[in-house]
């Protein structure tokens, strides 16, 4: 039983990432950085909430972005403090999956 599986009180799969910290990152902050959309009106600050899975190479290349409309949050896999279940691709995330986290660095929002 890995981290998550012992805060969850069950055996989780040895390829499900343990504890994921969601960052936040705040842009557009100032009247001069707002984003401008098509129709003129401008939109800012915004706030981003990711989780990183994977290891970056060094020449970055491995990183790929998960952008989704299935949930409200940036949870994808494992698990985060506060939250006792896994993230809403947990079954795609991790070493051995669709997302795989040995070969590719993924950051879902």
């Amino acid at each position: 039983m890995n981290i998550a599986g012992a805060a969850a009180g069950r055996a989780l799969p040895s390829n499900t990432p343990d504890w994921v910290e969601t960052l936040h990152f705040t842009f557009a902050k100032g009247p001069e950085e707002k984003l401008v959309l098509d129709g003129g009106e401008k939109l800012g600050p915004v706030t981003l909430a990711c989780g990183t899975y994977g290891k970056l190479n060094a020449q970055k290349s491995n990183a790929i972005l998960i952008c989704h409309a299935l949930s409200g949050d940036a949870h994808a896999a494992g698990y985060s403090a506060g939250i006792r279940k896994s993230g809403w691709w947990d079954t795609s995330i991790g070493p051995g999956k669709a997302f795989d986290t040995a070969s590719l660095s993924s950051v879902p929002t």
